[in-house]
């Protein structure tokens, strides 16, 4: 990096990425050695994974541009009240557009945003019922809100939110490890009826109506009605369980014409030997957490069932994924 150091011009340079994950190499430093940041004048994104508050509060003090729209930071320190004001901070001195911050729980006493501010995107690990509601009131401008989950108990399901804060909003909703049973999600939601895109990472405790492809069916026709783009991966794992379960039970009602030919959401089902593990998933989706492990699995296209370890990123392929049997609709597989 040294060797090609001298050849850049900082005041050409338009996006940093910094990771600094690795313990034996500290990147940062190394920057720091290399740059000097008030010379990166034109910069609009930042992203630096790995930095401790210290570092993060030196570089944002002395950066020197007012065209800073993106900002993604993943703090290596534990405790993140710092952090958040860091961040705030951030907000105040830029208008910006987009805010990762992946590893954080969202701390709303550490945060404030001025008003009608322009925020678009804007990602975190937790949060709670009540702090979900604020974000929605105080970023009028929010399109896209990525989370790992929301937590809501039964002494905030009394909330509320006026509907037209938010009918122009939010667009796009993804929540990675999402543990709200159905009735909290259906509370959730009913503050973002102008959604277009959900996407839904969970592992169940139980098999309950996510599973259920009449109960997806119902909601979105009634509470998500401009839904373009649905995209999940329930899962479930039971070792204690020797009961029989169907694949094709849970597969055969998402190959109604409401999925197939209405939305154009396809659905596949898949028993997992290894941690003996049901996924319901649309194909393809991305998920970090579940990768493609071998697996036995049914599709919308047929009842039969291929073993596979084809990448869930990727759509099914009859031709590549190895047919195990034919299985009737009575058939079932032990998990």
């Amino acid at each position: 990096m040294r060797s090609v150091s001298r050849f850049i011009q900082p005041d050409s340079v338009i996006s940093i990425t910094i990771d600094n994950s690795c313990e034996e190499n500290d990147n940062i430093r190394l920057f720091y050695s290399l740059f000097d940041i008030a010379r990166f004048t034109r910069l609009q994104s930042l992203t630096i994974h790995g930095i401790e508050d210290t570092n993060l509060e030196y570089f944002l003090e002395n950066l020197n541009t007012s065209s800073l729209t993106s900002l993604s930071i993943k703090s290596s320190d534990q405790e993140h009240s710092r952090t958040w004001d860091l961040i705030s901070s951030a907000s105040l001195r830029w208008n910006l557009l987009k805010l990762c911050i992946s590893n954080m729980n969202f701390m709303v006493k550490h945060i404030s945003w001025p008003n009608q501010y322009k925020l678009e995107h804007l990602e975190f690990s937790d949060c709670i019922y009540s702090e979900y509601l604020l974000i929605l009131r105080h970023l009028p401008n929010l399109r896209t809100l990525v989370i790992q989950d929301c937590i809501i108990g039964d002494n905030q399901t009394c909330l509320t939110l006026s509907a037209s804060i938010v009918l122009a909003s939010l667009k796009s909703l993804t929540i990675t490890n999402c543990s709200l049973a159905p009735q909290h999600f259906e509370l959730l939601i009913s503050s973002i009826p102008s959604l277009h895109h959900l996407k839904l990472i969970s592992h169940r405790e139980r098999f309950d109506s996510m599973f259920n492809a009449s109960y997806w069916e119902q909601l979105i026709c009634t509470k998500l009605l401009k839904l373009e783009k649905f995209e999940f991966l329930f899962a479930f794992t039971d070792l204690r369980n020797n009961s029989f379960v169907s694949l094709e039970s849970f597969i055969a009602s998402f190959r109604a014409p409401f999925w197939l030919n209405d939305k154009h959401w396809f659905v596949t089902c898949a028993y997992v030997p290894r941690g003996r593990a049901i996924w319901l998933h649309t194909t393809p989706i991305d998920s970090t957490r579940y990768q493609g492990c071998v697996r036995c699995e049914v599709s919308w296209r047929d009842s039969i069932c291929r073993l596979t370890q084809r990448p869930l990123n990727t759509m099914v392929d009859n031709i590549v994924d190895e047919v195990r049997k034919k299985i009737d609709l009575t058939e079932e597989l032990t998990v």
